[in-house]
């Protein structure tokens, strides 16, 4: 999908400003690709795996566009498909709308337990989203007042005011020693924190 297809998505259900950091994500997460496959089993270390693999499907944990984890989402996605089978949900996922969905109730639920509505996403976490966040104010305006001329910069923010929601360096820093190259589930998995 371009970055303008996600915005259209995306619009649907956050803010403006918000649009603009759940695009960033998405590219980040998904390369949006609506059927991007991620988190798979092999990168987590023995004991979540054991845990994980009965949530993965073809041995991918994360889905669609947000990257939406299956375990730690499994009832919501029980909930939304009327299905327990995870790749149920993960054809579910891949449809934009519906990962915009669920991404939307996980970052409303992140928003309301810890403060910060993007605290679910790794790419959010480690800054990577921040590679895209120019192309996402782009695109997010571009849907949100219309087109644009080329080289017209965003509307009433510049891009990289929305950077400013990014973590201290200092927080990054210390998540990135605590997940190694790995996604964020691999060191600190709780459940009721994703509201799974």
């Amino acid at each position: 999908m371009t970055p303008e297809d996600i915005a259209r998505v995306a619009l649907n259900y956050w803010t403006r400003d918000d649009a603009v950091v759940a695009v960033a994500i998405a590219l980040a997460e998904s390369g949006g690709r609506p059927d991007a496959a991620g988190d798979h089993l092999s990168i987590f270390d023995s004991s979540y795996r054991r845990y994980a693999q009965q949530w993965a499907c073809n041995g991918y944990t994360s889905w669609g566009l947000w990257q939406v984890h299956l375990p730690a989402h499994r009832d919501r996605l029980r909930a939304l498909t009327g299905s327990n089978n995870p790749c149920d949900w993960a054809r579910w996922l891949s449809n934009p709308d519906n990962n915009a969905r669920v991404a939307y109730q996980i970052s409303q639920d992140s928003a309301v337990a810890t403060g910060n509505r993007w605290r679910p996403w790794t790419t959010y976490n480690i800054g990577a989203y921040l590679s895209y966040i120019d192309t996402a104010a782009r695109a997010v305006d571009s849907v949100y007042f219309g087109p644009l001329p080329p080289g017209t910069p965003p509307q009433e923010k510049e891009p990289l005011e929305y950077a400013q929601q990014a973590p201290h360096p200092e927080e990054v820093k210390t998540m990135n020693a605590m997940m190694g190259a790995h996604s964020f589930f691999f060191e600190m998995f709780d459940p009721s924190f994703f509201g799974g």
